[in-house]
């Protein structure tokens, strides 16, 4: 106990400070966009994959944070070869990825995990704004429509799981 004391103090003194992040934040990403990075180089070093070998990617998901850190690493370099983002009864993004329609306006399940049983994912928001070239009108007109109506990007996407490869898996 005394040496937490002595960190805050060691830290206050130096004009830092911890906080949180929750996954709305982007500087949780950021972190997370390390964690693959990190990953990678660990698979590399323990000799358990080839340099440049492809690797899956596997998250439990709600709100995309994590996932979405996963599609950074690779745009950033790291082979990843599939992102799977896992669900429950919720489904909402495994709905949109398999059909290109997010659609909100469904039965809201509570399951034992609350951390995926959510509706509306805020780190969508940012995957939309990559994939349709960093139009933030486009972007802003698209949440609206979600809150409201919900929204089909097949138009311009196609089936999104061209990008992240969708199970229904319970967790």
């Amino acid at each position: 106990m005394d040496a937490d004391k002595e960190l805050a103090k060691e830290l206050a003194d130096k004009g830092y400070q911890f906080s949180s992040a929750n996954s709305i934040n982007i500087g949780r990403l950021v972190p997370q966009v390390a964690y693959y990075v990190y990953a990678y180089a660990n698979l590399l070093k323990n000799q358990e994959i080839e340099a440049g070998e492809k690797i899956n990617v596997v998250v439990p998901t709600g709100n995309f944070g994590n996932i979405l850190a996963a599609y950074f690493a690779k745009n950033m370099g790291i082979p990843i070869a599939k992102l799977i983002c896992a669900s429950n009864e919720n489904k909402v993004l495994y709905d949109f990825f398999e059909t290109g329609v997010y659609d909100r306006n469904r039965e809201f399940v509570l399951t034992t995990s609350p951390s995926m049983d959510i509706l509306i994912s805020s780190n969508l928001e940012r995957l939309l704004f990559h994939l349709c070239g960093e139009n933030d009108a486009q972007v802003a007109e698209w949440m609206a429509s979600l809150n409201n109506d919900g929204i089909s990007l097949k138009s311009l996407l196609g089936t999104p799981r061209k990008i992240y490869l969708c199970e229904n898996l319970l967790i």
